[in-house]
């Protein structure tokens, strides 16, 4: 028993992508839920090497290609808005009168924390 799945998405010719049974339900049940939802999905052009290392990762993972990019995407957002913030900062700190207004600010809001108000935790 193999699962094959052709370069036009068939599934009668193409690359054997499973044999073992455990594996080709895994393969089918990604396969389900990563088209769920597939009138939302885009098609994009990745370079033949970057869609490879797609698929190894996604193997090491047992997850989906979809799964995986999503992911780096959201990974990316994130380090891409530590790095604005840092440089708001760094910025913010080369103006010595902001950061005299910053520095008075904070110590104002810590002024809260003696509310007398037991932690939570």
């Amino acid at each position: 028993m193999a699962l094959y799945i052709s370069a036009n998405g068939g599934q009668s010719q193409g690359k054997i992508v499973a044999t073992r049974p455990v594996d080709i339900l895994h393969t089918i049940l990604h396969t389900i839920l990563d088209h769920k939802g597939a009138t939302d999905a885009q098609t994009i052009r990745i370079r033949p090497e970057t869609r490879r290392k797609l698929e190894v990762m996604a193997r090491a993972e047992s997850t989906t290609m979809t799964r995986l990019l999503d992911k780096a995407v959201d990974s990316y957002r994130r380090e891409r808005f530590l790095e604005a913030t840092n440089a708001a900062f760094a910025a913010l700190r080369r103006n010595p009168r902001l950061w005299e207004q910053e520095q008075k600010e904070r110590q104002e809001w810590d002024a809260t924390l003696d509310d007398g108000m037991k932690d939570d935790a």
